[in-house]
């Protein structure tokens, strides 16, 4: 429990809402997953690397997540499972390198059309 408490503490540092609000604004202020705009939204680490601070991450593994798909248990496993695939398809689209967030977003969206 002590871990998990200092990890929210780290959450209210300002160098974590600076980055925060950048991937925000990168994403458009929506949902990676839904597209929702009007739903409080949550920056979601695709992956944790040892070491480094919430703000350390490289902001390509951030991605933006209303409330509803953050807590969806399923979307955050998608997320970490995808990954493997999503650092394949960088290099396939437009043949050569995309962001993480961007092969991610083009992953999900092909996956939510077809549900």
């Amino acid at each position: 429990m002590k871990k998990n408490n200092e990890y929210y503490e780290k959450l209210k540092d300002p160098r974590w809402q600076k980055v925060r609000l950048q991937v925000f604004e990168r994403d458009e202020w929506a949902c990676v997953v839904c597209g929702n705009k009007t739903k409080p939204l949550n920056v979601h680490h695709v992956a944790y690397f040892q070491g480094m601070e919430p703000w350390e991450v490289p902001r390509g593994f951030l991605v933006t997540l209303c409330e509803s798909c953050h807590k969806k248990p399923d979307n955050a496993f998608r997320l970490r499972r995808d990954i493997s695939n999503v650092l394949d398809m960088m290099w396939k689209i437009r043949g050569g390198f995309v962001s993480v967030r961007t092969a991610l977003k083009r992953k999900l969206q092909d996956e939510s059309k077809k549900s």
